[in-house]
């Protein structure tokens, strides 16, 4: 319920879900930021991620942007299969295939 375009609420209303499909991006990156004293991170709707120990501005563990319009990630997930020898990430933000949902 309450489907703006790029996301909405599951059926129990409990989860907010993100669809992106193809090459389409939130109109600016939308982040959730999750911490506590000793350590913390963000992530945006596409994937892209910081990560910080104690200080997020003086002990960045990975890069980290900070442009409103740009959603350039400091971190990846990549999954190889062996056998196809083909890559894969579920994160839009480090490899954007239009044929994914």
């Amino acid at each position: 319920s309450l489907w703006n375009g790029f996301g909405g609420f599951d059926g129990d209303g409990r989860h907010y879900v993100t669809r992106l499909t193809g090459r389409r991006t939130t109109p600016q990156p939308w982040i959730n930021v999750i911490s506590n004293a000793s350590f913390g991170f963000h992530v945006s709707a596409e994937g892209a991620g910081f990560t910080w120990s104690r200080n997020s501005r003086d002990y960045q563990l990975t890069p980290w942007s900070n442009d409103p319009v740009s959603n350039r990630p400091g971190e990846g997930i990549y999954i190889f299969d062996h056998v196809s020898g083909k890559a894969f990430s579920p994160m839009a933000a480090v490899v954007r295939d239009a044929s994914m949902t």
